[in-house]
């Protein structure tokens, strides 16, 4: 017997078949998992609201995005992506992280997955190291049991604009004072030249 059905936000599904043959019937599982992200602040325990995530698995060398609903859930719909490093339109709902810095994206199956944050904090920068996680499953003597990341904890941070590192260093500054000194060596040159001209 085959055939198709569509689960909507379990992780756990469940279905059991009898027969004349086989009277007490025989049960399937099938089960999917979620996986937790926190964000921070660099260098910090800060946590973060209100970073933006989506999430992506690769298909050869193609990213294809979740498409989730506004609880989190994965839909079961993919979206590859057309241009490199653009994130898809139609994707659904974001991944948006709480008080406590964390969002949860649920009902994935054991495979490889990416998070990617498309939006950062207020008075922060994204961060375009995207975090790689693994769902497995878990099995107890023999038989599978759940899905769960592999990781104990996906973490991501994020910098504050105002702390971004400068640009040039202090050869920018040198090279700003000698062109300073320079433009009022040469002012000084010309109206010296000049008031000797006017003295004869």
């Amino acid at each position: 017997i085959t055939y198709t059905a569509l689960v909507d936000k379990a992780n756990t599904v469940e279905n059991k078949a009898t027969s004349t043959q086989d009277p007490n019937g025989t049960t399937t599982k099938t089960y999917s998992g979620n996986a937790t992200i926190t964000k921070l602040e660099v260098n910090t325990t800060h946590v973060l609201k209100g970073a933006e995530f989506v999430v992506y698995r690769m298909n050869g060398n193609v990213k294809e995005y979740a498409v989730i609903d506004k609880n989190g859930w994965i839909t079961g719909k993919w979206i590859a992506e057309t241009k490199k490093d653009i994130v898809p339109a139609g994707l659904g709902s974001t991944l948006t992280t709480a008080d406590n810095g964390t969002v949860t994206v649920k009902g994935l199956k054991a495979g490889d997955y990416y998070f990617k944050e498309v939006v950062a904090p207020d008075g922060y920068s994204i961060n375009n190291d995207d975090i790689a996680f693994t769902m497995e499953e878990k099995q107890t003597n023999g038989v599978i049991t759940s899905v769960a990341p592999t990781q104990s904890e996906l973490k991501m941070y994020d910098s504050k604009l105002s702390a971004l590192p400068s640009t040039g260093g202090i050869g920018t500054t040198i090279f700003t004072i000698a062109g300073c000194v320079i433009m009022i060596a040469a002012a000084g040159l010309f109206f010296a030249s000049r008031k000797k001209s006017d003295n004869k």
